[in-house]
């Protein structure tokens, strides 16, 4: 009985023994196996390193070789030819204002509110003289140099606030250097309009009535010529749409500032 069992136990097929299978040539990321990467594993460029020396000086002792050392060169090109080009650790920037650190512990007044700026884009003409004068009234009580240093950030937009956090750091000392730099970057001089240019200025398609004598207005404020006030408002009018030049037909203003709230008034009826 004993027997016909022990006979039974040898005929029984035998269970792979898992340490005795062969081994995969290459596992994942192409690493050879004789390195003693995993499957999944990331290997580390100095890993890499020491274990491409170990198994190069082994090959040598059980090949007959002789042993030499391993060139830096031959690391890097192995690793490169393994796993291709390691990426950099690229340095994340931080951003710095380009005024000193202490100009924003200089307090605001007593409480003071941010206003709501008209901003400066530097993206179409756009004077950097009238813009400078009207960021310095907007500033209020909060018009010292410091103070308006710590706020040219909040008057700018658009190309213009791209170029102020691009100023290198501690590249601006003081206001003055900050309006300087202003300048050198946006000043274009006026061109001065003439005065049949004026007269030809018209409200165009997609234009509001305000809109048109906001852009007739800043066009007469670059004309050198001086006449009566009168005769400014005729240019005007002549220039509104056919809608408008029929309803204020024979009317006489004494200056814009009517003529803007007799359209305000027209536009609201």
């Amino acid at each position: 009985m004993a027997a016909t069992n022990q006979m039974n136990i040898q005929q029984q097929p035998r269970m792979p023994n898992m340490q005795q299978q062969p081994r995969m040539p290459y596992p994942l990321y192409g690493m050879p196996p004789e390195m003693g990467f995993g499957q999944g594993f990331i290997p580390q460029p100095n890993q890499v390193n020491n274990n491409v020396a170990q198994n190069h000086q082994q090959n040598n002792h059980q090949g007959g070789g002789q042993d030499r050392p391993v060139r830096l060169n031959e690391f890097q090109n192995l690793v490169e030819d393994l796993m291709g080009v390691l990426p950099r650790r690229v340095e994340r920037p931080t951003y710095v204002k380009p005024y000193p650190a202490y100009i924003d512990t200089i307090p605001y007044p007593a409480g003071y509110r941010i206003p709501s700026f008209t901003l400066f884009s530097g993206d179409a003409y756009q004077s950097t003289v009238e813009h400078i004068g009207r960021f310095t009234a907007q500033c209020g009580e909060a018009s010292s140099d410091d103070n308006k240093l710590r706020l040219f950030i909040h008057f700018l937009t658009g190309p213009a606030f791209t170029w102020f956090i691009n100023l290198p750091p501690n590249s601006v000392n003081n206001w003055r250097e900050m309006e300087r730099a202003f300048h050198d970057q946006y000043y274009r001089a006026q061109q001065e309009i003439r005065l049949a240019d004026l007269a030809k200025t018209s409200q165009m398609s997609h234009e509001t009535a305000q809109e048109y004598l906001s852009r007739f207005k800043l066009a007469r404020a670059r004309c050198r010529v001086r006449l009566p006030e009168s005769e400014f408002v005729d240019m005007a009018v002549a220039g509104l749409s056919f809608k408008f030049r029929e309803h204020f037909e024979g009317v006489n203003f004494n200056d814009l500032f009517e003529l803007e709230t007799r359209i305000d008034r027209y536009d609201a009826s």
